[in-house]
């Protein structure tokens, strides 16, 4: 029932009234439903034959438009795993804005192993993904056309508009409240990553205190967008590099400051000796800035980034053999996969390509009211030697998705909540650059019961991407457990005593497995090129004979599309290339 008194009144007033009304309403009607749960898989995608079902599904019905909501409705599913004397329920939150629930299932059984409280965990199939009306083209590879565009128009023209981050806020609002009314489990958490962290930001800015504390990792929130992602990685870039500039094998090779050898590389390639080389490999500006990107977002290439920088430099002949040897390596290796490859079925399960370009084309690339062209993101790019040029490829998609949504006034919001906020971030994270969080915290997380905590030379999700020598379990999931395992939430009591043992970068390349890696991307031993064979020649990548060789010239679109695989591999984020 909505119990507000109305009375005429000014106009403001009268628009408080009527929102605090339909929010009451809404509230009690997630309370009200009869929410069926009945069993099911833990894995929706995987083949389950045999196994128990050792989760519970259900559907809650909630309106497209919340602002009217008796309106048209559909069935938001949510699935969720139980554990024996679960006080607490943990939302998990992850993955791009197109997948679906599926995407938080491999998670489950980390966060029940890294607490010592037992939590329920629950992850919803997002508004316009899985078995939450997913919106899709008949040609699942081409949602980015211009026909499925025309297509997504004439299936769900009234919907598209409803398919908001506001909403899927909203939608997670409900089945929260539902929760704590409905369940021993009063106290509900979030851990949120990626775009996770975006839509958990606007959850908390439209219900402040709906949860009793939030985790965010990989941050991307508020005012942070897309279109700074080659700033972010140029930044992170200059970060890392301050690590070479500190051991003195590193700096002793690169000098200081060594991210002035990213810059003096791109000269190398049109006013020296390596012009040759550069125009008989294919390699110009505009590749090597992606490579030297890709291998700053990953760890293995990472220990080989200030060897290959000093090479590239250097560009001997001795240099120019072994640049060959690396492409060669990179360019035969095995595809770069994360798991099974899905069927069909299960891919459009697990992830709506159409749903992400939506949202990210309507609200992630840019902030309200700016519209930036290709040629001019290209060109910003062009100005730092390191960058991936993802800004201009979504510009330009961007700018034929003519059934983008309007975004509202929460687009660039930061809540005002007293919520216990964790935010975690890799400082050499090139996707969701350490800039997105330190500007969370110093211009939304505020308060005395917010805290970042920077994790060195991790890099994107730092659950699993912060390896420690002391133990298997990376540093970022350390801090979570900890965090999830107090029996009151204090961000500043958070055990962090795995900072001191994360695995820093081999910038001296001295240990073995930087020297084994070394002899798989130059074939020598010899990392720094110290001792460089005295009949070094130019020649030809020999291939294997099982696959064809392409022409030299085509050297370097190959190695550009394994490396930019690699950097849409790593990212859960970028997902509209």
């Amino acid at each position: 029932l909505c119990l507000c008194k109305w009375r005429i009144s000014p106009g403001k007033e009268m628009k408080l009234l009527v929102t605090l009304c339909v929010l009451a309403t809404l509230a009690a009607a997630a309370h009200a439903q009869d929410i069926v749960w009945e069993p099911c898989y833990r894995f929706s995608t995987a083949n389950n034959t045999g196994l128990e079902m050792t989760s519970e599904c259900a559907n809650f019905t909630v309106p497209f438009d919340y602002s009217n909501p008796e309106g048209d409705s559909f069935s938001l599913f949510v699935k969720r795993t139980r554990s024996n004397g679960a006080a607490r329920a943990l939302f998990i939150v992850a993955g791009s804005a197109g997948d679906s629930g599926v995407f938080a299932e491999g998670m489950v059984s980390t966060f029940q192993g890294a607490t010592s409280v037992p939590y329920d965990i629950y992850h919803v199939d997002h508004r316009g993904t899985g078995r939450s009306f997913r919106i899709g083209c008949a040609d699942n590879n081409a949602d980015s056309s211009g026909t499925c565009i025309v297509e997504l128009n004439a299936n769900y023209s009234t919907v598209l508009p409803h398919l908001t981050v506001s909403n899927a806020a909203r939608d997670l609002e409900r089945v929260i409240s539902w929760v704590k009314a409905n369940s021993t489990t009063p106290d509900v958490v979030i851990f949120a990553s990626d775009y996770g962290a975006f839509l958990t930001n606007r959850l908390l800015t439209l219900f402040p205190n709906v949860v009793s504390a939030v985790v965010m990792e990989s941050v991307i929130a508020g005012p942070n967008r897309l279109s700074e992602l080659d700033i972010n990685m140029n930044f992170t870039a200059q970060l890392y590099s301050q690590g070479c500039d500190a051991d003195p094998v590193c700096s002793r090779f690169l000098g200081v400051p060594s991210f002035n050898k990213f810059i003096s590389v791109f000269t190398k390639f049109t006013t020296s000796d390596c012009t040759k080389f550069a125009t008989f490999l294919g390699l110009g500006p505009s590749v090597v800035r992606p490579i030297l990107g890709a291998a700053v977002l990953e760890s293995q290439p990472r220990n080989g980034l200030f060897p290959l920088l000093y090479r590239l430099d250097r560009c001997s002949a001795d240099d120019q053999n072994k640049i060959f040897t690396a492409i060669n390596d990179l360019s035969t290796s095995p595809p770069f996969t994360v798991g099974p490859t899905p069927t069909p079925a299960n891919s459009r399960l697990a992830f709506s390509r159409s749903l992400s370009n939506h949202v990210t084309f309507s609200e992630l690339l840019f902030a309200p009211g700016a519209n930036v062209s290709k040629a001019t993101l290209d060109a910003s790019s062009d100005t730092v030697p390191v960058a991936l040029y993802q800004p201009g490829k979504l510009a330009q998609t961007w700018s034929t998705w003519s059934i983008r949504y309007t975004q509202d006034q929460y687009a660039t919001q930061y809540p005002t909540t007293t919520v216990p906020v964790l935010l975690l971030n890799g400082q050499v994270d090139g996707i969701t650059g350490i800039s997105w969080a330190r500007r969370a915290r110093t211009q939304g997380y505020t308060g005395n019961n917010h805290r970042l905590i920077e994790l060195p030379e991790a890099g994107h999700n730092v659950i699993g991407n912060s390896p420690v020598n002391n133990s298997a379990v990376p540093c970022g999931l350390q801090i979570v457990g900890s965090f999830l395992s107090q029996t009151s939430f204090n961000v500043n009591n958070v055990n962090a005593s795995c900072l001191n043992f994360i695995t820093l970068t081999d910038y001296a390349a001295s240990r073995q497995s930087t020297i084994d890696y070394a002899f798989r991307l130059f074939g020598t031993y010899d990392v720094w090129g110290v001792n460089p064979s005295p009949t070094a020649t130019l020649s030809p990548v020999v291939r294997s004979p099982a696959r064809s060789t392409p022409s030299t010239n085509a050297g370097a679109s190959v190695i550009a599309s394994v490396l930019l695989a690699l950097v849409a591999a790593v990212s859960t984020l970028l997902v509209v290339l």
